[in-house]
């Protein structure tokens, strides 16, 4: 991953000039991903016209937009997977019928929901892209409207318990579970 900067894209920029070099690092095995970008031509305008010198060209498809959808769900310690529901409405009864105390918690993952909704397409294709396998991701919220209690229950325990992690199973080329 690369963030936009004066120092960073100048170390990538190197550090893919070493793989390729010393290491023997072919460009099909080197993937860069554009992290915390509106416009990627732009944030990284120094990187890209390095390329040319390395002799690398870059996927621009690889970024991952400036988003606060990160440090929101950090605060609320859930991952995309658990928050996530296609349906952007789906959070609109849990709200509506939660108790007073609950209901903070809940709006901010609906508002989460509603940023992970646009973004997760590009995550899952930035994962597929760089790895070269299918992603499979457990739908975290996807039933939220079978066991509202459920959701209910975890909006409560906000504070109280541990960031879980997101799920993942990837596939290899025979479809095994790895």
């Amino acid at each position: 991953p690369c963030v936009a900067g004066d120092k960073v894209p100048t170390d990538t920029a190197r550090t893919i000039k070493t793989l390729k070099e010393n290491f023997g690092i072919e460009n099909s095995k080197i993937k860069v991903i554009f992290n915390k970008t509106s416009n990627v031509k732009i944030d990284f305008d120094v990187l890209l016209r390095a390329g040319e010198t390395i002799g690398y060209t870059f996927d621009t498809s690889l970024s991952i937009p400036d988003s606060s959808l990160f440090s929101k769900i950090g605060l609320l310690r859930k991952t995309i997977a658990e928050i996530y529901n296609e349906d952007v409405d789906a959070y609109k009864e849990l709200i509506l019928t939660a108790e007073p105390s609950q209901k903070g918690a809940l709006l901010q993952q609906d508002l989460c929901n509603r940023m992970a909704v646009k973004i997760r397409p590009q995550l899952i294709a930035i994962y597929e892209a760089v790895t070269g396998q299918k992603a499979i991701l457990a739908q975290g919220a996807k039933d939220l409207s079978k066991s509202p209690k459920k959701a209910v229950e975890k909006a409560k325990k906000v504070d109280t318990e541990e960031a879980p992690t997101e799920k993942v199973v990837v596939s290899s080329s025979d479809d095994e579970e790895l």
